[in-house]
């Protein structure tokens, strides 16, 4: 137990090596998303109408955009697709992609999100390759439910 003049230590973005493995007890991004249902992903040719079905239909925050061998080449939002002026995935696509691999632990994903103002996070397979997509209510409902 702290005592009550002193503060706990949470971990912030600097204390955490987000390139290391996970040995630790702490759950991982790879708990949380095997949890969750499996994120749709669309590829570049997908019709902006087909990623606004899919984004309302699947209650996703994001699409991840995959190319060959399940290669990442970009994210979708909410906000990309109510663009009226392009008619394709690839138009209105984010190419800059925040990830980190599923044995991050869940509190670095906290941090990272926090301190970057990101929404949703990418999470990928020790081979690079996309495994899920974690979003702050994600992270939120994880703590929530242990508080």
């Amino acid at each position: 137990m702290t005592p009550m003049n002193q503060t706990e230590h949470h971990p912030s973005y600097e204390d955490v090596d987000f390139e290391d493995e996970i040995t630790s007890e702490l759950p991982t991004l790879g708990m949380l998303i095997a949890s969750t249902p499996p994120a749709p992903v669309v590829d570049l040719r997908t019709p902006l109408a087909e990623a606004r079905r899919l984004l309302r239909d699947e209650h996703v925050p994001a699409l991840v955009v995959i190319g060959t061998m399940h290669a990442l080449l970009g994210v979708v939002t909410r906000a990309d697709v109510l663009r009226d002026d392009a008619t394709t995935v690839a138009e209105v696509m984010n190419a800059s992609i925040t990830a980190l691999p599923s044995t991050a632990t869940i509190h670095a994903a906290a941090a990272l999100m926090a301190h970057d103002g990101i929404d949703e996070l990418v999470v990928t397979r020790p081979d690079g390759s996309f495994a899920g997509i974690v979003s702050t209510l994600d992270v939120v409902r994880y703590f929530a439910n242990r508080a």
